[in-house]
């Protein structure tokens, strides 16, 4: 499962990002990706990833954007040669997963004449899609994708392909503009695979349930089923508040039907930054849509919770806990709301009318 951290041009308190990306890995998140935007970028990084003891994944291009906002006002006026420049530089720097967004002039076009109620929710994508535009050149990931290609396989990282037309709404979900993305990325891959260059996609978007196993379906296979992410997707555009939750709902469907990992979301999506309470709940919430999905498939897995079943009907809270799939908010919990003397066996929601204490009441009669 991966998590998102980062300063915005909103927040720049990069102290606070590092205790972040230290809860995240605490409490299971498997890879941080820095989105960060703001001041020195390269000195930042490296805290960073000095902090951390998990793969650390990031997205060039916001660098590009920043930096060229600060200087020039504009967050358009960089050039090809620096977007690869900060690719080169970010790599070197211990970035195990460089995202670029495959968007082309083809693409571009696509999209604008699409009836879409949300032509762009990427920020890199909408930012390579506006500098197209303005400057009338190819995305510079793809006009210089053999350069791409070649730091990758000197530094031996992946390349991570971050869909530019994942949906933001049900109603754009896996149309037509979605597959054409598909195909270009189905394309680079190929050209990755023939230079040695491992890859992995991220996309979908928003998403009604019932669609999302087959658009994993067809994007696995139109990306040569390389690993894929989800970003989401989220199964309702109406959850304000409760994000987390309606995101984790798709991962699940979407980890059963052939995704392999997914990004985790809080219930602040769409509304502001993260607070430390909202990445822990995002990540145990994840854990628990990604685990449920992995019972359907990994069938070993069925025998913890058949032994959490057993500890449960004999009320051994301690066994319990241990096999709680985050058992660092398990304990918590039970500290707060837990029985609170040692010969108390039930919990609170049943007392002394615990099926499980009555069963055994039950049998004591019996034998006397």
């Amino acid at each position: 499962m991966l998590c998102n951290v980062g300063t915005s041009t909103d927040s720049s308190d990069f102290s606070n990002v590092i205790e972040l990306a230290k809860e995240a890995e605490k409490y299971g998140a498997a890879l941080l990706c820095d989105q960060s935007s703001g001041f020195n970028f390269f000195l930042y990084r490296q805290k960073l990833l000095d902090a951390i003891g998990i793969p650390l994944a990031s997205v060039p291009l916001y660098q590009n954007a920043e930096e060229s906002l600060r200087k020039y006002g504009n967050p358009l006026s960089f050039n090809g040669r620096d977007v690869i420049k900060v690719l080169k530089q970010q790599i070197e720097q211990g970035v195990s997963a460089p995202g670029i967004h495959p968007i082309t002039k083809a693409l571009v076009k696509k999209i604008e004449c699409s009836h879409r109620i949300m032509p762009y929710v990427s920020r890199g994508g909408t930012i390579l899609a506006s500098w197209i535009k303005n400057t009338g050149n190819e995305n510079p990931y793809i006009e210089n994708f053999d350069d791409v290609l070649q730091i990758c396989a000197e530094e031996n990282v992946p390349i991570s392909f971050i869909c530019t037309t994942r949906s933001g709404c049900l109603a754009d979900g896996f149309d037509e503009v979605q597959k054409f993305e598909w195909s270009i990325i189905g394309h680079l891959i190929k050209k990755a695979h023939i230079n040695n260059v491992g890859a992995v996609v991220d996309g979908i978007g928003h998403l009604r349930m019932d669609k999302i196993p087959e658009a994993v379906q067809v994007l696995k296979k139109m990306t040569l089923n390389v690993p894929i992410g989800v970003m989401g997707p989220a199964t309702t555009d109406r959850s304000l508040g409760y994000d987390h939750i309606s995101h984790s709902i798709g991962a699940a469907i979407a980890i059963q039907y052939g995704a392999n990992y997914c990004q985790a979301c809080c219930r602040t999506e769409h509304i502001g930054l993260p607070e430390r309470k909202d990445v822990i709940e995002s990540i145990g919430t994840y854990i628990t849509a990604v685990y449920a999905a992995d019972l359907t498939k990994l069938q070993h897995l069925q025998e913890y919770d058949d032994e959490m079943s057993r500890a449960r009907s004999k009320n051994q809270w301690g066994r319990q806990l241990e096999l709680a799939i985050e058992p660092i908010k398990a304990n918590k919990t039970f500290c707060r709301v837990g029985p609170k003397h040692p010969e108390k066996k039930e919990c609170s929601i049943c007392g002394e009318l615990c099926p499980f204490k009555i069963k055994d009441f039950n049998m004591e009669v019996k034998e006397k």
